[in-house]
């Protein structure tokens, strides 16, 4: 079985800190399990993976992730870099998106279907 999950890119305190006024990211990878380490590394991310942090709407099957530090649980918003095709979650969107150079980022979301 494979599990969707979301690995920092390094463990250095910037890249690794998801949370209130973050500007880092997290990678969407894959695991062999809720608690293994990545699977498959995205563009090299080699930092701390999740993958317990999905959540499906029974309403309208939008996927939400959030992620657990400092004591608190933190909503992370899908970003998207359009002209290469990455996928990325973050905990402060805006943050996220002042700290790195100008260009094609916007949210995105993602929806579960059934087969």
């Amino acid at each position: 079985m494979t599990w969707l999950g979301a690995t920092h890119w390094d463990n250095s305190e910037v890249s690794s800190q998801l949370g209130k006024g973050s500007r880092a990211s997290a990678a969407l990878t894959t695991t062999s399990s809720p608690t293994s380490p990545p699977s498959s590394s995205y563009i090299g991310a080699k930092g701390p993976t999740k993958s317990g942090i999905w959540n499906v709407s029974p309403f309208d099957g939008t996927v939400t992730a959030s992620w657990d530090a400092d004591g608190c649980s933190y909503n992370l918003q899908l970003v998207s870099i359009i002209t290469k095709k990455h996928l990325f979650l973050v905990s402060n969107y805006e943050a996220y998106c002042a700290s790195r150079p100008k260009g094609t980022r916007c949210k995105a979301r993602m929806i579960f279907e059934p087969a």
